[in-house]
């Protein structure tokens, strides 16, 4: 019996191999579309970074606030975390 009443083994295990059939579907499918998903992924933020990059610091604050709803202060420290190399911007 799995310690705190958790999934058992052949419960993780039909999982497992659930999750691997859905997999396997969703791959099939983006083939068939022709979409191709790299290791990369972008999270849709590449605008602003480049906003940034380009000095354009200000225009990549009122971006990123358009796309998260955050406020001045919070928008302008997350880009200027950004900058300074302290983590990736999240939306």
């Amino acid at each position: 019996m799995p310690l705190f009443g958790g999934p058992s083994r052949s419960d993780l295990l039909a999982l497992s191999r659930r999750l691997a059939n859905v997999e396997a579907k969703i791959d099939a499918i983006m083939q068939s579309l022709g979409i191709e998903l790299s290791a990369s992924t972008s999270d849709g933020n590449d605008d602003i970074r480049q906003l940034v990059l380009a000095n354009e610091k200000i225009n990549a604050i009122k971006l990123y606030r358009q796309r998260t709803g955050l406020g001045l202060k919070e928008a302008k420290d997350a880009i200027d975390a950004f900058e300074r190399g302290e983590g990736p911007l999240a939306i």
